[in-house]
């Protein structure tokens, strides 16, 4: 964790760093980049809904659209499992 925002990043089975994610995850903005810097996705918070929802906009074809999905959830389950029982993405 950073002083302002969080900062995590995701490793391939043999450690190397293959994404950061950057921005404030506690206000729910944030994007995916490669090592690079290319931006690989921009995630949000869908503020005006009933359920808590997600806008998830990938722009990079770096990783499998599924994996950045996926790393979604889990930072999501991570950052919020004792506030909500379910996401949806929309």
């Amino acid at each position: 964790m950073k002083l302002l925002g969080s900062e995590w990043w995701l490793e391939n089975s043999s450690g190397q760093e293959v994404a950061r994610i950057n921005g404030n995850i506690t206000a729910h903005d944030f994007t995916i980049q490669s090592p690079t810097g290319t931006l690989l996705a921009q995630i949000s918070k869908k503020w005006v809904t009933v359920r808590d929802s997600y806008g998830v906009e990938i722009m990079g074809s770096d990783l499998d659209p599924y994996v950045i999905l996926a790393y979604v959830v889990a930072m999501d389950h991570v950052e919020y499992k004792d506030k909500r029982s379910s996401i949806s993405f929309g």
